[in-house]
Order: structure tokens, then sequence, then C-alpha cells
């Protein structure tokens, strides 16, 4: 499947990124995530029939991100409406970071998957919000899959894992939720450190698609898909390893 993303920064006049999200997952040959014959252990593992009681702004963003998920087809989609009541988001003084999953067991369960976020996202629009969630979804969907597997999964993989669902959520934007993306990411004062993320991970997504000689190609060859893939992966697992936040969190 491909995802055309249409981004007007200002660095560019107009960008196309492409993202190539194959047929049952990106990672599928470059990142250990579980076989399909596990999914349905996966989706039965939260119990709760209800939900948390989360703030409305929370709710809001998690809904947005389902509910752009369903319009992308995404092929994870399934795994977190099964998550859904389990997802306990709540605001917290965090030191470095803006968002939070707590894979330790002492806080998080399979029927407790705890989210902090930053106070100060208190006063952010939903939209910000919802990117800044749609990373730590995943590391909440990854906690389960570990459980489910038995299986560890290497640290810088997850974070890479996590990026990349940010850059797939922001593909699937509607036109209105896109150019308010654009806007203000085209303001020199921007100071949204979401926005600012998404721009330099389409940046790596733009680098990739140059590596593997993709500018103005229309019809792109199995060849050409798996050379953005992997080239994509390898990017953003560069990235992760050169941050030295996640050089501390993955102890490298």
């Amino acid at each position: 499947m491909l995802i055309l993303l249409l981004v007007k920064k200002s660095i560019w006049a107009v960008v196309v990124i492409v993202i190539l999200i194959l047929s049952f997952r990106f990672y599928k040959t470059t990142i250990s995530l579980q076989p399909k014959d596990n999914w349905v252990n996966v989706l039965d593992i939260c119990q709760r029939n209800t939900p948390y009681q989360l703030p409305p702004e929370f709710s809001r963003s998690v809904s947005l991100i389902l509910q752009r998920y369903q319009d992308g087809n995404d092929e994870n989609l399934s795994t977190y409406r099964s998550i859904e009541n389990c997802l306990d988001i709540q605001y917290g003084d965090l030191d470095e970071e803006e968002g939070l999953f707590y894979f330790d067991p002492k806080y998080s369960s399979t029927d407790h998957l705890t989210i902090r976020v930053d106070s100060d996202y208190k006063y952010q629009d939903d939209l910000t919000t919802a990117f800044l969630l749609s990373h730590e979804l995943t590391h909440a969907k990854q906690f389960v899959k570990e459980i489910v597997s038995g299986k560890k999964m290497d640290c810088v993989d997850m974070e890479a894992e996590a990026f990349f669902q940010q850059i797939k959520f922001g593909s699937y934007l509607n036109d209105e939720e896109s150019k308010s993306v654009v806007a203000r990411a085209e303001k020199v004062s921007n100071k949204n450190s979401q926005i600012i993320n998404y721009s330099n991970l389409l940046d790596i997504g733009w680098d990739a698609i140059g590596g593997c000689n993709l500018h103005g190609v229309k019809v792109i060859s199995n060849e050409q898909k798996n050379c953005y893939k992997n080239l994509l992966s390898e990017k953003l697992r560069e990235m992760v390893r050169s941050n030295t936040y996640y050089q501390k969190q993955c102890y490298f």
C-alpha cells in the first residue's frame, strides 16, 4: 500500500513523501514483531470492559488516533482497539520526557497500561497530543506483545517502530488536519516539539526516498520498495542511536 504525504515546509516548496507500508507489517523483516498466529492472544489480553477515567483531552486524542488508523486501514488498528480500555493516561511532572509509557511491571500490566504525559500538555491542542500519544500507544502495544510472546524486543527497534508509527499517523490525517500541521511547520517561530519532530521524521523519509532513487518514480518495483523499507528502517535506528536520551534509556 502506498500512502502519499503532501507536506509543504519552509525548507521545501512542496515535498511528496511516499510512505511504503507493506501489506502485513513494515518491520516484518527488520524488526522482530510477533507472527500472525499470536494475534488472537493479543486481542484477548485486555480484560477490562470499561475504560479508565482519562482527562477528556486524552480520550479525544486517542479517539482521533484510532479514527485515523481506521481511515488509513492501519494493520495495527485491531490491536490498539483491543487494548483501549486498559490505557491509563494521566498527567505527571516528567523530567526529560514529554510522554512516557511504563514498561516496568510494577506500574503496568496487561489490564493497566500506564502512560504519563507531562503537565505542560494541558495547554496543547488535541492534534499535538495525538502525535505524542501515537508514539506512546506503540509502546503499550509492544509491552502487550512482549508478554504474549515471552520475548523482549530490542530497545532501539522499539523506538524506531514508535517513530515510524508517528509518521504513519501523520500520513492518515485529513486535509484540514494536514493544513494545520503544515501551517505551524512553516512558521519560523514554531516551537511545537511534536510538529518539529514530525518534520524531522519526514526529512528522514525524504532522505530514504533519495537514497533509493525514488524521486519522480510513478511505478515502484518490489526491489525499490524493499530498498526504501530497509533504508528508512535503518535511518530511524540511526536517529535513535545518535540521541543521547535514548543512549541512556537503551544502555549503550
